[in-house]
């Protein structure tokens, strides 16, 4: 029906469905929960070559797992990143070494999200 108005009656303005095609584009996906060790089992072929650097990487993303005492997390939170930090500076471990670390995770963690494992960093 219209919309009345001085002088006559507006038709009715069309209402605007989303195309199948359109509805199939829109995918709902379950976020799940991951521990770093999970994420790393994952994509770790994907991500590093085989080789001592990724060993390395390995050992500083089970060393991160360790810290966070393997908490599943479905986003990667600033207060996270922070409590593993402040760990890795305790334990002694140069700005420089941290850096390397922070790097794998960051990689580990963009990954993830590209993936739709995670939702947020």
């Amino acid at each position: 029906m219209g919309v009345a108005q001085a002088g006559g009656v507006l038709p009715a303005e069309p209402t605007v469905q989303p195309s199948d095609a359109a509805r199939e584009d829109v995918r709902l996906s379950e976020v799940l929960l991951w521990s770093t060790r999970e994420l790393t089992d994952r994509y770790v072929n994907i991500l590093w070559e085989v080789g001592q650097h990724k060993r390395h990487v390995q050992s500083f993303l089970g060393e991160i797992d360790e810290i966070l005492g393997g908490l599943r997390y479905s986003a990667f939170s600033d207060d996270l990143l922070d409590h593993v930090i402040g760990v890795l500076r305790s334990r002694g471990n140069s700005n420089a070494t941290i850096n390397r670390k922070m790097a794998a995770l960051g990689k580990l963690l963009r990954k993830a999200l590209k993936m739709g494992d995670i939702h947020s960093l």
